[in-house]
């Protein structure tokens, strides 16, 4: 580093997949010979793809597509407008992407050529005494003072001991990946689930991991909580465990034997302790309302049987909930602790009967039909029911059975009020919505645009126009909506909030997930799209 000015360099690089600005003349550049923190993260840059440089003693740092969203910036390049970087709210993961050789302690870079801005201001390169440079056809970005603390609000330092150190100021990630992790046995990926402590998901032989949220990546931390047995008969292999958590614990659910003669085993787990098995080869639900447990029976060879619900009590009580000649179905969002109500969905003793939505009183054990469209997808949020019918709002129904038709049901009135069209469940995506206290998220399949219906006021905000929704879930009072990957759609990954007046977003990165949880202090944990790297960040 240049000692005695008030000048630092890093590199900014154009966004990956774009084309970088013309080159100009060759300079030498070298790798830094001191550490480099970035927002916490070392960075080791003996086979990065594109590591940092250092041009006249000055620290150049690349930003790529990820590692510019990592410090909070965003580019775009395009042959009219040349490069332009404008600091952005968006944020990401580190993403360590190496090259298959080491690199060379010196390397040739070009003085980049072309139209650059900085948040909407011009720069000229050819005068400048830090220019951009382009290497391995990425720009590199010299960063002033003017830049690094004008522009960008970045703090750093430099010293012996540590070198150089930078903070962005905006959301800090810390990733791990888990390469011990079971992917590809029935499905191309692995579940997992977090609490407030701990990270639990499976391993490539059937055990299941725990390791501790505060140090994740130590590998000394991870503790095996049980071994799933190998099948062998209908089957040869791990069975795949599946993780929910529910009113702050944490449930793992894996299948045994065929589809007609086996059954599923569910255990629950507290402070990172392996609970007795609850559930024992069937397919009852088991759902946590905290206060609670309800066990409904489930579809077994024959179809499901129409008998009472078993309530759990904490305290060891039991009883029946609910009525026989009825299927049950409920969510966990099911349970109404005002008004002493369990919310189910309900079909009579006729197997082809419709499924209707109830209430059923934990006084008298009384059912209420509540809604007068059929249904056995719904959420409950706040004083309303939000549900899913393939009936249409003029009260015919859809011919094909697949179209559906979101709705709202008043709690405090009974009034039910028809929302708009969600989407074509046949279709190549599901059809996704999402609870919330003030109103519910969901995805408007008539336009493609990400919306939210303010229950109160009966508006309907679009949140994210025309791009698909693969992930949307609520959890511990946020709702995570998951983007996919587009050109235009520079927020993949959105975390909401309600509010008195609708809804806002209380954090955007431009990492694709296919997996996102969230705890109940609101630390959201989410999976990079098809990898092993799981990312968190504090909300």
């Amino acid at each position: 580093m240049k000692k005695g000015t008030k000048t630092i360099l890093l590199t900014a690089a154009l966004t990956l997949g774009l084309a970088a600005p013309a080159a100009a003349a060759n300079v030498a550049v070298t790798l830094p010979d001191f550490p480099v923190t970035l927002n916490g993260t070392a960075i080791d840059n003996s086979y990065r793809q594109y590591p940092l440089l250092v041009y006249k003693n000055i620290t150049y740092f690349p930003m790529t597509y990820y590692d510019c969203r990592f410090l909070g910036v965003e580019t775009e390049w395009t042959q009219q407008n040349g490069l332009k970087i404008e600091k952005s709210s968006l944020t990401g993961a580190y993403h360590q992407q190496n090259a298959a050789a080491k690199n060379n302690k010196t390397a040739t870079a070009q003085i980049a050529a072309g139209k650059i801005t900085v948040n909407g201001k011009s720069i000229h390169n050819g005068k400048e005494e830090y220019p951009l440079l382009s290497y391995r056809n990425v720009t590199y970005f010299p960063l002033t003072w003017r830049f690094a603390v004008d522009e960008f609000g970045w703090k750093y330092n430099f010293s012996s001991k540590t070198g150089l150190v930078i903070d962005a100021g905006n959301a800090k990630t810390s990733s791990v990946n888990l390469k011990d992790a079971q992917i590809g046995a029935e499905y191309e990926t692995f579940d997992f689930a977090v609490d407030q402590n701990y990270l639990y998901y499976q391993g490539k032989q059937g055990e299941i991991y725990r390791r501790p949220l505060n140090d994740w990546s130590n590998d000394k931390q991870r503790k095996t909580m049980m071994q799933v047995p190998k099948e062998d008969s209908y089957w040869v292999g791990y069975p795949t465990i599946h993780f929910q958590e529910q009113a702050g614990n944490v449930y793992l659910r894996y299948h045994s034997g065929g589809a007609s003669f086996g059954g599923d085993y569910l255990y629950g787990v507290k402070n990172g302790k392996l609970g007795k098995e609850l559930i024992g080869y069937s397919y009852d639900e088991y759902v946590d309302f905290g206060d609670f447990c309800v066990q409904v029976a489930g579809t077994m060879v024959g179809g499901q049987p129409t008998v009472p619900m078993t309530y759990l009590g904490k305290d060891g009580t039991t009883k029946e909930l609910g009525v026989d000649g009825y299927r049950y179905h409920a969510t966990t969002s099911a349970y109404d602790k005002k008004r002493k109500q369990l919310y189910v969905s309900a079909a009579n003793t006729d197997r082809n009967a419709k499924s209707y939505l109830y209430a059923v009183s934990l006084a008298d054990n009384q059912l209420k039909q509540l809604s007068s469209n059929c249904t056995s997808n719904y959420e409950v949020a706040d004083d309303y029911i939000y549900y899913l019918s393939y009936m249409k709002p003029d009260g015919t129904a859809d011919a094909n059975y697949s179209q559906r038709y979101l709705y709202s049901i008043d709690l405090k009135t009974g009034k039910e009020t028809y929302i708009d069209y969600a989407g074509q469940s046949d279709k190549d995506y599901t059809v996704l919505y999402a609870a919330a206290n003030s109103g519910v998220y969901y995805r408007n399949s008539s336009t493609g645009s990400f919306m939210f219906y303010h229950q109160a006021t009966g508006k309907r905000d679009i949140l994210n126009d025309g791009f698909k929704i693969n992930l949307l879930t609520a959890q511990n009072g946020y709702v995570i909506a998951g983007f996919e990957e587009h050109p235009k759609s520079s927020c993949r990954l959105a975390v909401y909030q309600s509010t008195a007046n609708g809804s806002k977003q209380v954090y955007g990165s431009a990492d694709v997930s296919d997996k996102a949880v969230v705890n109940a202090d609101g630390l959201l944990v989410y999976r990079l799209n098809g990898s092993s790297q799981l990312v968190k960040v504090q909300l």
